[in-house]
């Protein structure tokens, strides 16, 4: 059975955050927008979106040296993402900054918590949903390195996670299901086996999936 390629639509662009501190702030604020407005869409039956409201003017642009500074610390942040492999994901909010999120992530994404309702369990969300699109990354890159053994364990944790991108509908069930067929390919070489484990991953995203028969 052919497996289209995995939807990329939902994935976050993390290193935008290597540039400047607007278009992380306008990006993760204009994303809680839209998950706000696609959970109300959601439970009326509806996908249509309205457009955003408008966004502040433009901050200046940030001088080379505070620009490197940044770069530095997402790279810093990037290496803790990997160490971070084989922990779980947070089930309430971090008490002190993670190391895989850098000083200008964190500022952001405790000033866009507190703009919402329940900004406890926002800022839980956002910072399991950052990990996860850095290790996502770092599995992508990961195809140039030949290193199948950090590979591995990075796609057993994506796989470990994805349902909790779909329970907090950062990711449709459909997406969620391709990006666990994307990583079994590149982990299991059987295809009885990766049959198997597809549809055990099916399970935990709450769907059914149907074992071929051999032949």
């Amino acid at each position: 059975m052919h497996i289209p390629p995995p939807d990329n639509s939902g994935k976050v662009a993390v290193t935008a955050l290597l540039v400047l501190a607007l278009v992380v702030a306008t990006t993760l604020l204009l994303q809680t927008w839209v998950d706000r407005r696609n959970s109300h869409t959601a439970t009326a039956g509806t996908s249509a979106i309205s457009p955003p409201p408008a966004t502040a003017e433009p901050a200046p642009t940030m001088d080379s040296e505070k620009a490197a500074d940044v770069r530095r610390q997402q790279r810093q942040a990037e290496d803790a993402a990997l160490a971070s492999v084989g922990q779980q994901e947070f089930d309430a909010p971090p008490q002190s900054r993670p190391d895989f999120v850098s000083p200008l992530e964190w500022q952001v994404l405790q000033q866009v918590s507190r703009n919402h309702d329940q900004p406890e369990q926002e800022l839980t969300r956002l910072v399991n949903r950052l990990r996860f699109a850095k290790l996502r990354e770092l599995w992508e890159a990961e195809v140039e390195t030949g290193n199948d053994e950090q590979r591995r364990l990075l796609g057993n944790q994506l796989l470990e996670d994805l349902p909790s991108r779909v329970k907090n509908r950062e990711m449709a069930p459909a997406q969620a299901q391709q990006l666990q067929a994307s990583i079994l390919e590149a982990l299991i070489d059987d295809p009885q086996q990766r049959r198997q484990r597809a549809a055990e991953e099916a399970r935990r995203l709450g769907i059914t999936f149907e074992i071929e028969s051999a032949g």
